[in-house]
């Protein structure tokens, strides 16, 4: 064999291993998926946590044994992580790594006992962040702790749940209320249409006017480290149930998010990620465009952006490939950038982070005129680097949009409504998966499914 065709054989071997990792992964996901959906408000909660247990270990030996060892020290990490929050807890208020940060930046000069201890709590936090950041380069052990953690994180919601449940039967009042809801509660009790209770999630549906008075422009709103979502209660079924799916996906997946792991990871804390380049632009416009090294470290964080807003996407994605699916009925092809851009940009979630992001950008360009007024050289380089960051972001959104799009199509084409529902599930799976940036792929598997059961076909009617 010559060796240009053994190295062609050999990248399409490891390319066939690759897939079937992948549609382990997604054969996991799609079964997890139906297993949630099997629970009702009436199953107890020992029932879920048995089965849930239980679907877990099951995965787990799907994937090699030194796989499973590594997971058991990342584990042991989050947990010895959880015991030092707890402890943290005991002297400040401290919801999540933001807050955490700001209150280290706040200790820092500070030597009495108390902020002594906290300081060095919150040292050992950022310590075992860096180890799992390691831990989470691989992206089996990242797919066996995130379902660990989304898992961890549903039986603890399923046991408020019914808490709350109780509470509200025998005395009317609702439990674990978020702090912002207490403070709200005498209006947003006038305005209260209905209470849903599901196995994992409590969603408070509330009359137009009393939302708008409290969440303006919001159709709905999820609360962290709580099962509560509120909702602006709609006469359409459709969109009511588009938004309480929303605000449902949110709280399903937040065990993952609550492991803030930085630059690592699939779901990263858009707000910490952006103030992070916000500070890079500080120091920039203070030492001058000419540090190489702060530019290169900028465009990289810029060029992750659209990964950080992943979770969004994830929790938007039934409500954009329904807009899509409409758009590609009216579509112009000679249109195609500036019209699916502007569609996905401006549904809710989604684009907020990046077109804020954009909007500071470009009051920092306003700015420079005055700033650096008696300097043009660091005037003119700071435009033109300000201009290339505002490319690559719209870029990589338009890209990620267009993946989209392109998979949309590819379903809508496939003339068998069965298999079309089924590549759709997939795709969904595969968007969880994959980030933003690797998109592309999702086009590719569904064609290799396609592609695998057609031979399938073939096969059984010789």
């Amino acid at each position: 064999m010559k060796f240009k065709e053994h190295l062609s054989k050999t990248h399409q071997e490891k390319r066939e291993k690759l897939w079937k990792e992948i549609e382990k992964k997604v054969n996991i996901i799609r079964n997890f998926i139906d297993l949630i959906f099997s629970f009702d408000f009436e199953t107890s909660t020992e029932e879920i946590e048995r089965k849930l247990n239980d679907f877990f270990e099951d995965m787990q030996n799907r994937f090699p044994s030194e796989m499973r060892k590594e997971f058991q020290k990342c584990k042991e990490l989050l947990d010895e992580r959880e015991k030092l929050l707890e402890e943290l807890r005991q002297y400040y208020e401290v919801s999540d790594e933001k807050t955490m940060i700001l209150l280290l930046i706040a200790l820092k000069s500070k030597r009495d006992k108390k902020s002594k201890k906290a300081k060095d709590l919150m040292e050992k936090i950022i310590d075992i962040r860096i180890k799992l950041e390691d831990f989470l380069k691989n992206s089996d052990i990242t797919f066996i702790i995130y379902l660990y953690l989304i898992i961890k994180n549903l039986k603890e919601k399923n046991q408020k749940v019914k808490e709350i449940y109780e509470k509200y039967q025998t005395t009317g009042e609702l439990e674990y209320l978020p702090l912002k809801v207490q403070k709200k509660l005498e209006i947003l009790k006038k305005g209260i249409v209905d209470i849903i209770f599901e196995p994992f999630t409590v969603i408070i549906l509330l009359k137009p006017d009393v939302w708008q008075s409290v969440y303006k422009k919001r159709q709905g709103v999820y609360y962290h480290d709580s099962p509560y979502a509120l909702v602006k209660f709609q006469k359409d079924v459709k969109d009511i149930s588009g938004i309480i799916g929303h605000e449902r996906i949110h709280n399903l997946l937040e065990g993952i998010t609550k492991i803030k792991t930085g630059d690592i990871g699939y779901f990263e804390n858009v707000e910490m990620f952006l103030d992070k380049i916000n500070q890079d632009l500080d120091a920039l416009e203070t030492l001058g465009i000419g540090t190489t090294f702060l530019k290169e470290r900028i465009k990289k964080k810029i060029k992750q952006l659209i990964n950080a807003v992943h979770y969004e996407i994830v929790a938007n994605l039934h409500r954009i490939i329904k807009d899509l699916v409409t758009f590609l009925e009216s579509l112009d092809n000679q249109k195609i950038d500036k019209r699916v851009l502007k569609r996905i940009v401006y549904l809710s979630g989604t684009g907020k982070y990046l077109i804020k992001f954009m909007i500071e950008l470009s009051e920092r360009i306003n700015r420079i005129d005055s700033r650096f007024a008696n300097d043009e050289l660091k005037r003119e380089s700071l435009k033109k680097f300000y201009n290339e960051i505002k490319k690559i972001i719209k870029s990589d959104l338009l890209k990620t949009v267009i993946n989209l799009l392109e998979m949309v199509d590819f379903i809508s084409s496939t003339k068998d409504e069965k298999k079309a529902q089924e590549l759709l599930i997939t795709s969904l799976i595969l968007a969880l998966i994959f980030k933003p940036t690797q998109y592309h792929h999702i086009l590719e598997y569904l064609k290799r499914e396609i592609e695998q059961d057609t031979q399938t076909y073939s096969k059984e009617k010789e």
